[in-house]
C-alpha cells in the first residue's frame, strides 16, 4: 500500500505522455489525485507500516509510514488535489498543457516518496527527484524569461543536492545505520574527529536547506514565481519547499540526533542563518511591488521560521516548526491561488494596481485577506499558534532574540500584506475591466477550503 500512492502518480504520467486527448487526460488527472489522496488517509488510518526494498549498506531502500510521513503526506497529496482541480479553469484557455499535468504529478509522486523515505538513501533519491522535476512547471510558459529561469533552477536545485551529497559522504560512515531511527544514529566509535564531521553535517544542512530558501540560497523563490502559473506557484512554495524541511528533520532528528547536534556550531550557524533569513525575506518582501514576487520574498522568511524550530532541536521546537509546515503549506498555496485568480481575471500583476480590486472580486479578496490574516499571526488563526509555540520552545539568551525576531517578521508581514487587503476594500476600482462577471466555482473552491482550515486548525488546536 504505501507503494501505490507514489506509482500512481507515475503511471499518470506514462500515460498522459501518449495521450492526445486533452479531455482525457484532465479526466485522467482528477481520478490519479483523488486515488492518491484516497491511499493516504487511509494510510493514516491504519497501523504505521514499512517496506524494505533493498538491503544494502549505504544504498539500502526502504519506506515507512509514521507520524513525520503523516504529516507532509497529507499536506502533498491533499493540497496537490486542491491546486489541480484550480488549474482546470486556470489553463481553460491554453492549449497543450500534457507537459505541465506530467511534472505536476511526478513530483507528487516524488514528494510522497520522500515522506515515505526511511533510509538516507531513498531520502536523497526523492530529493533529487522531485527538485529537478519540478523545473519544467516553472518553464511552462516556454517564454525566454521562463526558459532561463528554469534553468537557473535546475542550476541551483543541482548545487544544493551536490552539497547534501558531499555532506552525506562523509556523514554517513559515522552512522551505525541508514534507516532512519528516532533520536539517531551517531557512532561515536568511529575516529574520525568530531571538528570534521560536523564540518560535513553543515555541508549537508546547507545542501538540503537550500530547497526551503535559507539564505544565502534563497533567489530561487523569488526568481520562479513570476514566471511559473500559479498553480506551479502554490506548489512551488507550499509543498516543494517542504522537501528541504524533510530532509533536514531526518538528518537532525533521525540520523545523526540531537545530542550530537545540539550544542554544536553547526547548530549556531544554522540558527543564526535562519533567523537573518527571516528577517531578510520580510524585508525584501516589504519593498516588492510585484504580488506574486512579494509572496515569494514571503515565503522565505516564513520557511525559515520552520528552519528555526528544526535547528533548536527539541520537542518542543520540533512541533512548532511542523505546526508552521501545515500553516505555511495551506495559507501560501492558498495565497498564490487568490494571486493566479487576481491575474486570470485582470492580467494585474502589481500591489499598486489592485486598489479597489476588492468591490469586483469580493470572494477573492476575502480569502486573500483571511489568508493574511494567518499568516501575520492574528489569533484564533493557525499562523498564530505555530509562531507562539517556536517563539516559547527555547530557553537562555535565544529564549530572547528569537521572539523579538518572530515580533519584527510579524510586523513586517502585516507591513507588506495588510496594505494589499486594505487597498483593495477602500478604495474605488471602476476603472478595472473583468474576463467574467463571478469566479468560476472550480477556482473558488479550492480557494474558500485553504481559507476555512486556515481557520478551522487554528480553531480546534
Amino acid at each position: 500500500m504505501l507503494l501505490l500512492p507514489i506509482l500512481l502518480p507515475c503511471a499518470f504520467s506514462v500515460c498522459a505522455a501518449f495521450i492526445n486527448n486533452k479531455k482525457l487526460i484532465l479526466r485522467l488527472l482528477v481520478a490519479t489525485l483523488i486515488g492518491v489522496f484516497a491511499c493516504v488517509v487511509f494510510l493514516n488510518l491504519a497501523p504505521a507500516g514499512e517496506i524494505n526494498i533493498l538491503s544494502a549498506g549505504v544504498l539500502s531502500f526502504a519506506l515507512k509510514y509514521d507520524s513525520i510521513s503523516n504529516v507532509f503526506a497529507l499536506l502533498f497529496s491533499g493540497i496537490f488535489l486542491l491546486a489541480g482541480i484550480y488549474s482546470l479553469w486556470y489553463f481553460r484557455d491554453e492549449g497543450d498543457t500534457k507537459s505541465f499535468y506530467i511534472s505536476f504529478m511526478l513530483i507528487l509522486g516524488f514528494l510522497i516518496g520522500l515522506s515515505f523515505a526511511n533510509t538516507v538513501a531513498a531520502m536523497f533519491l526523492f530529493f533529487v527527484l522531485a527538485a529537478l522535476s519540478s523545473a519544467p512547471m516553472v518553464a511552462f510558459d516556454k517564454t525566454e524569461k521562463a526558459i532561463n529561469t528554469g534553468k537557473e533552477y535546475v542550476k541551483h536545485s543541482s548545487v544544493g543536492a551536490l552539497l547534501a551529497l558531499i555532506g552525506l559522504l562523509f556523514v554517513l560512515p559515522r552512522l551505525s545505520s541508514t534507516y532512519f531511527t528516532k533520536g539517531g544514529m551517531f557512532d561515536a566509535s568511529q575516529s574520525s574527529s568530531n571538528i570534521f564531521f560536523l564540518i560535513f553535517l553543515l555541508i549537508s544542512c546547507l545542501g538540503f536547506s537550500s530547497k526551503a530558501g535559507l539564505f544565502p540560497q534563497y533567489n530561487w523563490l523569488p526568481a520562479a514565481h513570476p514566471v511559473a502559473p500559479s498553480p506551479a506557484s502554490a506548489v512551488l512554495s507550499g509543498l516543494i519547499t517542504k522537501a528541504g524541511i524533510i530532509t533536514l528533520i531526518r538528518l537532525i532528528y533521525f540520523s545523526v540526533g540531537t545530542e550530537v547536534f545540539s550544542g554544536s556550531f553547526v547548530q549556531y550557524v544554522l540558527i543564526i542563518l535562519s533567523l537573518i533569513t527571516i528577517l531578510l525575506g520580510s524585508t525584501l518582501a516589504l519593498k516588492e511591488k510585484e504580488l506574486k514576487r512579494r509572496l515569494a520574498y514571503s515565503s522565505v522568511s516564513q520557511l525559515s521560521y520552520i528552519l528555526c524550530g528544526i535547528f533548536l532541536a527539541n520537542e518542543a521546537s520540533l512541533q512548532g516548526a511542523m505546526l508552521h509546515v501545515i500553516a505555511h503549506a495551506i495559507i501560501k498555496s492558498g495565497l498564490f491561488l487568490c494571486a493566479g485568480a487576481i491575474l486570470n481575471e485582470t492580467g494585474i500583476k502589481n500591489v499598486d494596481e489592485l486598489k479597489g480590486l476588492g468591490h469586483k472580486m469580493p470572494f477573492t479578496f476575502v480569502c486573500f485577506s483571511l489568508l493574511s490574516f494567518a499568516l501575520i499571526g492574528i489569533p484564533p488563526l493557525i499562523g498564530f499558534y505555530s509562531k507562539w509555540y517556536l517563539a516559547v520552545s527555547v530557553g537562555g539568551v535565544l529564549g530572547y532574540i528569537v521572539p523579538i525576531v518572530l515580533i519584527i517578521s510579524a510586523l513586517l508581514t502585516a507591513s507588506y500584506l495588510l496594505p494589499v487587503c486594505i487597498g483593495a476594500f477602500f478604495n474605488k476600482g471602476d476603472n478595472i475591466a473583468l474576463k467574467s462577471d463571478k469566479i468560476s466555482p472550480v477556482m473558488a473552491l479550492p480557494m474558500a477550503l485553504l481559507t476555512l482550515l486556515s481557520a478551522f486548525i487554528g480553531f480546534v488546536i
